[in-house]
């Protein structure tokens, strides 16, 4: 009787294993760096998304050379990718969603954990990157299938144009220094490929 005890007890130990090796970890995903405020050019943000759909925004003071944690929050589904930005006089962050929505928050820590607005959505796919170009003209996405949306910004539901001609998951995506207009990506294809925009 008390090797079957043992052996139960060593069942529910092997169980709670499973069930634990399957929780999302707390795995960081993407980084991302806002730029210097214009107050001065003093505070920066900077923000860490982990695998567990946990977000942590910290902002850098770097007069006082102090880093503070401002805000946290939780996504709805697994971040890919984030950046900050300025949507309608609002500092956001913006992050790329598995389930293929790019949505925005206010980065103030009293709404960040409230306010939400989707911004575009690639249907039945992963945006793997994203990012704003052209002075803030547009949001560039990248998905899983080998995809690269152009959409206006802020009305992101205006889709300029998308630039098409990878042949697997989009990896990157920026402009060059020189021309907002000409679009740099590379792809798990393993190539890098020029779009005018």
């Amino acid at each position: 009787a008390t090797t079957s005890s043992s052996n139960g007890d060593e069942s529910k130990k092997q169980a709670k294993k499973v069930v634990s090796s399957s929780q999302p970890s707390n795995k960081i995903v993407n980084i991302c760096f806002s730029d210097y405020d214009d107050d001065g050019e003093e505070i920066m943000y900077f923000s860490s998304a982990h695998e567990n759909k946990n977000i942590i925004v910290w902002k850098y003071n770097k007069k006082m050379n102090t880093l503070v944690r401002s805000a946290s929050f939780k996504c709805g589904k697994r971040p890919s990718s984030s950046l900050f930005s300025t949507f309608l006089d609002t500092k956001v962050i913006i992050i790329g969603q598995a389930n293929g929505d790019v949505v925005a928050r206010p980065i103030a820590p009293n709404r960040i954990q409230k306010e939400q607005k989707i911004l575009t959505t690639h249907t039945t796919s992963m945006v793997t990157c994203i990012n704003i170009c052209n002075k803030g003209e547009y949001l560039i996405s990248g998905d899983r299938d080998e995809q690269i949306r152009v959409s206006n910004f802020p009305n992101s539901f205006l889709i300029e144009s998308f630039c098409l001609g990878h042949y697997a998951f989009i990896t990157s995506i920026n402009t060059v220094g020189f021309d907002d207009n000409v679009l740099v990506s590379t792809a798990g294809d393993g190539s890098v490929r020029l779009f005018e925009i």
